[in-house]
């Protein structure tokens, strides 16, 4: 729920959260927040038998503002698509 407060809409209307962990660091004396993000299936090619969803790329992370001094960082998937007719894959 504190993840829903302090993100951005837009980023929630495009992923969902999975996960929230906190990482000890060396470099740090607090722990990061790790917020996991998956991409939802976009509504256009849901229902589209030519595309097929196959899994997630390697995740990116991205640094966000800190929470009362805890760094915070964002891990994002997006979704590896098919198209079934060319069999080329795209994101």
């Amino acid at each position: 729920m504190l993840a829903r407060m302090v993100l951005p809409k837009e980023v929630l209307d495009h992923f969902i959260i999975t996960d929230i962990e906190y990482v000890d660091t060396k470099t740090y004396d607090e722990p990061e927040m790790h917020i996991h993000l998956d991409e939802k299936i976009h509504p256009d090619l849901q229902g589209d038998s030519h595309f097929e969803s196959k899994g997630f790329i390697s995740p990116v992370e991205v640094t966000d503002f800190p929470i009362r001094d805890h760094k915070v960082v964002l891990v994002l998937r997006r979704r590896r698509w098919i198209d079934t007719r060319t069999g080329k894959s795209f994101i």
